[in-house]
């Protein structure tokens, strides 16, 4: 399906796995940038690079903890150029 929405950035929090990654994955599919928060590194760059082999999309890993002040405020700082969050 074609949401029109190729070009786009995409913040997707908890984005390591289950609907975090689904998300990730259609996202891309559609032609999105990503930008993966999470606080799990490891499995972010697990996925971003699954997804990098599959699609031809940016995809930016961040391992941060929400729940911490100093990461939210980076997470925060990562917002700029968003479009869809």
């Amino acid at each position: 399906m074609d949401l029109k929405l190729a070009g786009k950035t995409v913040m997707i929090t908890g984005g390591s796995k289950g609907i975090g990654a689904s998300c990730a994955w259609s996202f891309a599919e559609e032609g999105c940038a990503l930008k993966l928060v999470a606080r799990n590194g490891q499995a972010l760059d697990e996925l971003a690079r699954q997804i990098r082999g599959k699609h031809n999309v940016a995809v930016a890993t961040h391992a941060l903890d929400l729940r911490a002040p100093a990461d939210l405020a980076q997470a925060e700082a990562l917002c700029s150029d968003i479009d869809i969050l």
